[in-house]
């Protein structure tokens, strides 16, 4: 289901654990055979891991790095939303990191409309004495700031010396 909505181009029919090799296997949707789960691009092999942890967490807090590290743009977007929609059935609080604008842009799409969810862009930067800066951004003041084409990689904007 949410991974084969995440990454279509290769929808599963099935995931095997096979003891003796210790290796992930997995069937293609009208295939015979199955591959090994690390044959997959890294988008894909990345996406597959971080599902499957999310699926098994309930009531705690998910820190990812780098979420759009390997994905591909329109991957990205599927998975942030494959994403958000197993934190809030499992209620997991998560915290993403990037330092990508489209990942912003995607996260915010993905969750503007929705009421409970409380997120936040939180840009964090050096300043000119070395002392770590942030400021807490709501996504609701963060749609607005990026529809009006601003950029949040000048972050430093944002934050206060």
């Amino acid at each position: 289901g949410m991974y084969n909505r995440t990454y279509p181009s290769f929808p599963l029919s099935s995931v095997d654990f096979t003891p003796s090799t210790q290796r992930v296997i997995v069937t293609g949707t009208g295939t015979r055979f199955g591959i090994p789960l690390d044959s997959l691009g890294s988008g894909m092999r990345i996406g597959f891991r971080m599902l499957l942890g999310t699926l098994m967490m309930r009531d705690t807090i998910l820190l990812v790095e780098e979420i759009d590290a390997f994905q591909h743009p329109e991957s990205l977007s599927k998975l942030l939303s494959a994403l958000v929609e197993t934190a809030r059935a499992n209620r997991l609080q998560v915290f993403l990191t990037t330092h990508r604008a489209e990942t912003i842009a995607s996260l915010i799409e993905v969750v503007n409309d929705d009421e409970v969810i409380d997120g936040r862009v939180i840009p964090v930067a050096l300043d000119s004495g070395g002392c770590l800066r942030s400021r807490t951004i709501p996504f609701k003041r963060a749609v607005e700031i990026t529809g009006t084409g601003y950029d949040f990689r000048n972050f430093e904007d944002f934050i206060a010396e």
